[in-house]
């Protein structure tokens, strides 16, 4: 498994063009599978995976943009994405 920055277990990700750099720490519950029509337009598949893990175990590094809309349960929704690369 990748390390960040010195952390033994955390997986490191990024951007398409590596201007966004993510870290995490993966939990050991908090996965979650969503089917709803907002999260298959984003991701274009037939469901999204979500994570719920605190704060102190996700790290992200670099500015993003952010898109908001209102979800089919009347909630606000923010997907957030490289401005320059769009992944």
């Amino acid at each position: 498994m990748a390390t960040a920055s010195g952390n033994p277990g955390w997986i490191n990700g990024s951007c398409n063009c590596g201007k966004i750099t993510v870290s995490l720490k993966p939990p050991s519950d908090g996965l979650h599978v969503c089917h709803c029509i907002d999260c298959r337009k984003f991701t274009g598949a037939i469901a999204a995976f979500l994570l719920q893990l605190p704060a102190a175990d996700f790290k992200i590094e670099g500015e993003y943009r952010t898109w908001n809309t209102i979800g089919n349960t009347g909630l606000k929704v923010g997907r957030y994405f490289c401005g320059e690369c769009g992944s």
